[in-house]
């Protein structure tokens, strides 16, 4: 029990000060005489249960735009179903009309009540249009009192990619202000 302890200990203080490699679970697992793949099993427990974005900087918005732009099958398979911190400037923010469990607007029900814009975009060779929308969770309302258009902010959520012709449309869902 006080070898699991130990081992505990020391893969939390491991983890919170870089990524644990291969190498480095060895080399812990030789030094505390402990089997590899126990050691390996937690930390890889560690880090499914840690937030990814933890240790990933903000994407700029253009960044991911000229993804999109350069690579629309390449960038819809970084950024889809991922969870991503972007930063951009606040084109517009909007609160939709609350009706029953979910939240309308203009015939289209949403799961979240709050939308910020980004900034659109168009290709250079005009063939597509690119629009952002962050989607902060009511949570969220406090610090949106704070944000005005223009201003640069940085969000995180889970990143949904949908495509209609040449309109793509990145929406950040369960966004939280950081």
């Amino acid at each position: 029990m006080r070898r699991i302890a130990m081992l505990s200990a020391m893969l939390l203080v491991a983890a919170s000060l870089f990524a644990v490699s291969s190498a480095d679970i060895q080399a812990a697992a030789a030094q505390l005489n402990v089997p590899y793949d126990e050691l390996e099993a937690l930390v890889l427990k560690y880090n499914a249960t840690s937030r990814p974005s933890d240790k990933v900087d903000a994407v700029p918005l253009d960044r991911i735009y000229d993804d999109f732009i350069s690579n629309g099958i390449s960038a819809d398979m970084k950024y889809n179903g991922q969870t991503v911190r972007v930063s951009f400037t606040v084109a517009s923010m909007q609160a939709n009309s609350m009706y029953g469990p979910e939240y309308s607007w203009y015939g289209s029900t949403y799961r979240y009540r709050y939308e910020i814009t980004g900034p659109n975009a168009i290709s250079p060779d005009f063939s597509s249009i690119l629009y952002f929308s962050a989607y902060p969770d009511d949570s969220e309302a406090g610090n949106l009192m704070n944000i005005s258009s223009g201003q640069t902010i940085t969000v995180e959520g889970r990143c949904e990619v949908e495509t209609l012709g040449s309109q793509i449309y990145i929406n950040l869902l369960g966004a939280r202000i950081i």
